[in-house]
């Protein structure tokens, strides 16, 4: 394949900076009417998109400059051909799932400065479908569940600072069926803890771009143990009431450190919890808080009540959960 792409010797001095991607060189011709772009819709653009996505699309774009750095190609070209020859370069090292991150911010990074780019072009797509079926789709990876059972060896019942707020971690993001991003996201001006449980307003779901929020309800426990509202009581006794992020990472000493945790500090958290019961954490995430449920009532789980609130309907929480009414607020 003949690709007919104008070689430069280092990339142009002008650039526009963006959110999503960081700084993008742009040819000096195209920088004027790249910097309005850049200050106003550029900056909404990469709004649009949640932190991880930035961070991956970071990481993609910057491997991608660097082989285009290697071989004297501009980085903004809107060259199908010069993409295929990127695919079939970082085919050897990368997986489908992540060159389709890197297709999308390779087409990003064009559209945040005006240059058309094609990645429906024949060369592309078909350069694409090979690689799909030469290396194969790797099948998704399902975490275990939490299950009501699991619970109590899970949780514990340690008093450390520590262990307070991985039990009040764990209880609250199973019994709302929090994403892991989701629980890592709550402040504490977020939830209302009340005689009959607790209330909370997620404000990073994952379809929820427009970050909106949506309030959930989560009843109290029959069983202490396992009872999100007392973890929580617990937690905030020993964390305060300050503003800011409800679970806040920790130092050696067992020590508050005061900032927030990271999704992964909640999946390490779900694997700490299950080596501490004696289960296999290889096959517990951060998505297992949630995993319980099937992906059809997942997405009815937060159901809107008479009075516009949304209460949790987890099946497995009747057992446990004292005799309130599941329809309204926890207020």
């Amino acid at each position: 394949m003949a690709v007919e792409i104008e070689r430069t010797a280092a990339p142009p001095a002008g650039g526009v900076e963006t959110a999503l991607l960081g700084r993008v060189a742009v040819a000096p011709e195209r920088a004027a009417a790249v910097a309005a772009l850049a200050g106003r819709a550029a900056t909404y653009a990469t709004r649009a998109r949640a932190d991880n996505t930035r961070t991956a699309y970071r990481s993609a774009w910057r491997q991608y400059e660097r082989w285009c750095a290697a071989l004297g190609f501009p980085t903004v070209h809107g060259e199908p051909r010069l993409v295929g020859l990127y695919l079939a370069a970082a085919a050897d090292r990368l997986g489908v799932a992540t060159l389709k991150v890197h297709l999308a911010a390779i087409a990003a990074a064009h559209r945040l400065t005006a240059v058309p780019l094609d990645l429906r072009h024949v060369v592309v797509a078909e350069e694409m479908a090979g690689i799909v079926r030469s290396k194969g789709v790797r099948p998704a990876r399902i975490a275990a569940p939490l299950l009501v059972e699991l619970l109590p060896p899970m949780v514990g019942t340690a008093e450390t600072t520590l262990a307070r707020r991985d039990r009040a971690l764990l209880l609250l993001a199973f019994g709302a069926a929090l994403r892991r991003s989701e629980a890592a996201a709550l402040d504490l001006a977020d939830v209302a803890i009340s005689a009959r449980g607790v209330k909370i307003v997620v404000r990073a779901g994952k379809g929820d771009r427009e970050r909106a929020g949506e309030e959930v309800a989560v009843l109290r426990a029959a069983d202490v143990r396992i009872c999100p509202a007392a973890a929580l009581e617990a937690w905030l006794a020993r964390c305060g009431a300050a503003p800011g992020p409800l679970f806040q990472q920790m130092r050696k000493g067992d020590r508050i450190a005061g900032g927030r945790l990271s999704g992964r500090a909640v999946a390490r958290a779900v694997k700490a919890a299950a080596r501490r019961a004696g289960l296999d954490p290889a096959v517990f995430s951060g998505h297992s808080p949630r995993a319980g449920l099937p992906p059809r009532r997942r997405r009815r789980f937060r159901s809107t009540t008479s009075c516009g609130r949304r209460v949790t309907n987890r099946p497995t929480w009747h057992a446990a959960m004292s005799a309130a009414p599941t329809s309204g607020s926890a207020t």
